[in-house]
């Protein structure tokens, strides 16, 4: 039950569908997952006879537990180079027992290897493949209910849903009203919220209380930038949920949270601070693409540079600053956070997006209500992010053997008008050209091409990619790929697909949560359902001619001297795009 109110983007189904096969496997029953009521009856009966059921469980099984194995991972800087050394002395053993015909027929197999690899799918068989066609789309948008609300100082947004009871419920606190040097502390600011404990409780017993009461609440920061004017915004975000029966509660632990949180234990937040940096640190390798990618994108400026600055490499110098700050001028650190907090929590910086059934909503707005009362009154001056474009060539050195390339424009400021058939274009860029040549023939694990089109910028992405300048050359080439398609390429059939795939992406499934979450986002940035229509329209009439067109654009990108790569550093030195290295980790 709590798996399939975690899953705002997969269907019912599918998360009841992937339990069964495990125990399938093993001959038991694969339905039994399923049945979980009697199970959980069970449990309850034994907690009712046994308050200390789960102790004695962990002091049984875990802590009195004699079979166990203890593992211990020590780093060494010169493992990359003796395991290169070993391979280099491996194939230079292999070569010496080959004869020249065993060289020869290597050679030959290489190079029937890479004909294949470029020669593309024979048409015949592609189109022995199931496909949808245009007529079975749907034309109209999907619209989601949602009603404005003025609330004292604050705005409400209300979204009409069936919740089956659980109430969702989203702040979003407007961080222009923050000191803008202060954005890298946002993600610890709202951890803390959780984290340290308040006037009243400590941070254990609030975590109790709100496991026991909700089902989950954390803060988290979000940018959005709106659909035309390209203005930036971030808002501090917290969301919750509980049933109807606690819906109360959780606006009372959000109050004492937002109020009365005591940010004056040092141990737990440096703790915090820790935990940050090493989340960040340890996902450097595995999400390597995604760390370029905010890192490309804050070189334009807006909401990527505050994205880099919460969440990315720019966060990760500054959690490092702040765990120093946090030992030497700890003083300092806590008057920040009090900073953000006078100037975040007020009443007139206050977004609250509610997801929940009319019904139910009726015995819940009294009490958002009050809970909006409580606020904080304040005089409020937005002020505007600014934060100018720089764009470089930059590596980020960090300890692996594959690397992420990326490489990016922004599309508007050279002149391109947003059209939806780019959503179309990048989707059969991504399955075609960056395929074949990155993924299949350049050996990456794979390519990306991301196009965000309310600030504009386009991003060409890699992941776990041996090569730098080959990736970037590939890059280069898009233009003249998709200026270049012709009939025998983009075929009917072909761009029926895309379309298609490109209408999958619009109408991915959504649980009441997401919905009323995406609606949210949709007000913030001004995207109403006539942009949205035109968009979808857009999409369903592509042609070739906006293949050509999108082309074009991406000739800006060949020209741009934005790039990031995040790799090996040797890899980095031995370019030739003239990166300039930094080391990450």
């Amino acid at each position: 039950p709590r798996t399939l109110l975690s899953s705002p983007t997969r269907p019912p189904s599918n998360l009841i569908m992937l339990p069964p096969p495990p125990p399938w496997l093993y001959d038991d029953d694969a339905f039994k997952t399923l049945a979980f009521e009697a199970p959980l009856a069970e449990l309850k009966n034994r907690l009712a006879a046994d308050s200390r059921y789960f102790e004695k469980m962990i002091q049984t099984h875990l802590l009195d537990n004699v079979h166990r194995t203890v593992i211990r991972l020590t780093p060494d800087v010169e493992l990359a180079q003796r395991l290169e050394a070993e391979e280099r002395l491996r194939l230079d053993s292999a070569r010496q027992t080959m004869s020249e015909d065993d060289i020869r027929k290597h050679i030959e197999n290489t190079e029937k290897l890479k004909i294949r690899q470029e020669t593309p799918d024979n048409p015949e068989d592609v189109a022995k493949l199931p496909v949808l066609d245009l007529e079975d789309l749907d034309k109209q948008i999907r619209t989601i209910p949602i009603e404005e609300i003025q609330v004292q100082d604050s705005k409400v947004l209300y979204h009409d849903i069936f919740t089956n009871g659980i109430v969702y419920l989203d702040l979003a606190f407007d961080m222009r009203a923050m000191p803008q040097e202060l954005l890298p502390l946002t993600e610890v600011f709202a951890r803390a919220l959780f984290e340290v404990g308040t006037e009243t409780e400590d941070y254990v017993k609030l975590s109790q209380r709100i496991g026991k009461s909700t089902g989950g609440i954390y803060g988290s920061s979000v940018t959005a930038t709106t659909q035309g004017p390209r203005e930036s915004h971030a808002y501090l975000t917290i969301r919750g949920k509980s049933t109807m029966s606690q819906a109360n509660e959780m606006l009372s632990i959000l109050r004492d949270v937002l109020l009365t949180v005591k940010f004056d234990n040092k141990e737990r937040l440096k703790q915090i601070v820790m935990e940050e940096k090493a989340g960040l640190e340890s996902g450097l390798a595995p999400a390597g693409h995604r760390f370029a990618n905010m890192r490309l994108r804050s070189q334009f400026g807006g909401t990527g540079y505050i994205n880099d600055q919460t969440k990315g490499i720019g966060y990760l110098f500054a959690l490092r600053e702040l765990a120093t700050e946090i030992d030497k001028k700890w003083a300092n650190v806590l008057k920040k956070l009090e900073t953000i907090r006078e100037t975040l929590i007020n009443s007139k910086t206050l977004l609250c997006n509610v997801t929940l059934d009319a019904t139910n909503w009726k015995t819940f707005q009294p009490h958002l209500e009050n809970f909006i009362f409580a606020m904080p009154v304040k005089d409020v001056q937005l002020s505007p992010f600014n934060f100018t474009p720089a764009t470089q060539k930059e590596g980020l050195a960090i300890p692996a053997q594959v690397n992420y390339v990326a490489k990016g424009a922004n599309l508007y400021d050279h002149g391109y008008e947003l059209d939806g058939s780019s959503s179309v274009v990048v989707g059969y860029l991504g399955m075609t050209h960056l395929w074949e040549k990155i993924r299949v023939q350049g050996g990456a694990y794979g390519a990306f091409a991301q196009f965000d089109d309310t600030t504009g910028v386009f991003t060409f992405l890699s992941y776990r990619d041996p090569n730098v300048d080959n990736t970037i050359a590939s890059y280069d080439s898009s233009a003249a790929f998709l200026k270049g398609l012709d009939a025998s390429r983009l075929n009917d059939n072909e761009l029926k697909k895309s379309i298609i795939s490109a209408i999958g992406d619009l109408d991915s499934y959504q649980m009441p949560d997401a919905k009323g979450y995406t609606s949210m986002m949709r007000y913030i940035t001004g995207r109403t359902d006539e942009i949205r229509q035109k968009y979808r329209d857009q999409v369903l009439s592509t042609n070739g001619e906006d293949f050509i067109a999108f082309g074009e654009a991406l000739e800006r990108v060949a020209q741009s001297d934005a790039v990031v790569v995040l790799g090996a550093q040797s890899a980095l030195e031995g370019s030739k795009v003239g990166l300039k290295v930094t080391k990450v980790a």
